[in-house]
């Protein structure tokens, strides 16, 4: 379905734009890969996470659809051992220090 408005402005336009963006938008995410005693970490892949799927880039170049992040998150674990595995929401970080 495609969302409309009626004849209008331009600001009003770009409000309903500015707001089916926000509405629609899926949450970016991280798989971290932790080693040791908060010793080191890697990320693993990059994820973008939709209310029904998510799809992941994997650090090697490979990509995969899953239905869930934790799902993807026991993937990571099977193919990276000795390592644990924790989805980190790029949204919940603080912002970087300048």
């Amino acid at each position: 379905m495609v969302d409309t408005i009626e004849d209008g402005d331009l600001d009003d336009y770009e409000r309903f734009v500015a707001e089916m963006i926000a509405d629609d938008r899926p949450s970016l995410f991280a798989v971290l890969a932790e080693y040791g005693e908060r010793t080191d970490a890697e990320i693993a892949a990059w994820g973008l996470a939709w209310p029904d799927h998510v799809e992941v880039v994997l650090a090697g170049g490979g990509r995969l659809k899953s239905s869930s992040t934790e799902r993807v998150a026991t993937f990571v674990r099977r193919t990276r051992r000795g390592c644990r595995v924790r989805i980190v929401r790029a949204d919940d970080l603080p912002a970087p220090r300048a």
